[in-house]
């Protein structure tokens, strides 16, 4: 989808407490849209009216909590029309015995229970009637059975649903950092690059950083060096491949030490290695003063 089309399509996500809901917005959210979750229908008009005008990626969930989930798809429906674009439909639901066990696993209370004894399985059944006109409403190419299904699978079918292409590159961003300053929280994977040579102990180097070219060729520059570049470099790539299906960004800290020496030539070398096969690449150096 072109990110500022104004033909971009609206996302309904709609379906059964226990189904996958909350795993799809989470998808659609990694993949650029802004998901509306479960407004109540009262409050719902204008919000939709003005989302559907001005959000390019735009995803509405509609579930039981919505307090009047018929009104509520039709009012996001008269949004998407009012805007000129066209709506998106999906349902998802699962088999009674699986939203049970999803359930039991979370020690959530399912949202229909109110009035149901405790019973998931007649909680299930109450919201089936309830959402029915959903259901009905969306097309049978929308509609996924999540039985079985892991988060990478909803989201191969959430992006077929959408017309998404079936992958796209996942992102790369090179971080370097100083051990002694701590380990990045966030971080996807961590290389350690003390085991490299230290330009800290080379009075002509030490006040430089790992951008230096002299700087790199000292760290980089051992037989042993390359080898773990090659070794690093194929764990990344590798990764990213894995990646494509459900992920839009791996993050790889790399550090050493202080964090200006090693690990930022690290980071550039591997983000060297990456443009060359085309992987969008941002590097950070946290503990020096600028990034790229």
């Amino acid at each position: 989808m072109a990110p500022n089309s104004c033909r971009n399509p609206i996302v309904l996500l709609a379906g059964l407490s226990g189904s996958g809901k909350s795993v799809a917005a989470h998808f659609l959210e990694d993949v650029g849209f802004l998901v509306i979750d479960a407004i109540p229908a009262s409050l719902l008009e204008s919000v939709a009216l003005q989302a559907a005008a001005e959000i390019p990626a735009l995803a509405f969930t509609v579930d039981i909590r919505s307090i009047d989930p018929t009104a509520a798809m039709h009012i996001i429906a008269a949004a998407a029309r009012s805007a000129d674009r066209p709506l998106v439909r999906i349902w998802l639901e699962a088999s009674e015995s699986t939203i049970q066990h999803r359930y039991s696993e979370t020690r959530r209370p399912h949202p229909g229970l109110v009035g149901a004894d405790g019973d998931v399985a007649t909680a299930v059944r109450s919201e089936r009637r309830l959402l029915a006109s959903l259901h009905s409403a969306c097309p049978p190419e929308g509609r996924i059975c999540t039985d079985g299904f892991e988060p990478t699978r909803l989201g191969q079918a959430i992006r077929m649903a959408i017309g998404l292409a079936a992958s796209s590159p996942c992102s790369l961003v090179l971080y370097s950092f100083g051990f002694r300053h701590g380990i990045p929280l966030d971080a996807d994977i961590v290389l350690d690059a003390r085991g490299l040579r230290n330009p800290h102990w080379s009075v002509e180097l030490r006040s430089r950083d790992g951008r230096d070219q002299a700087v790199s060729q000292y760290a980089l520059g051992s037989a042993q060096a390359t080898d773990w570049l090659a070794a690093a470099d194929a764990i990344i790539t590798t990764t990213l491949n894995l990646m494509t299906a459900n992920r839009t960004r791996l993050m790889v800290a790399i550090g050493c030490t202080g964090g200006r020496h090693r690990s930022v030539a690290v980071a550039e070398a591997l983000a060297a290695r990456a443009r060359a096969r085309d992987t969008v690449v941002r590097i950070l150096h946290r503990e020096l003063t600028s990034s790229d």
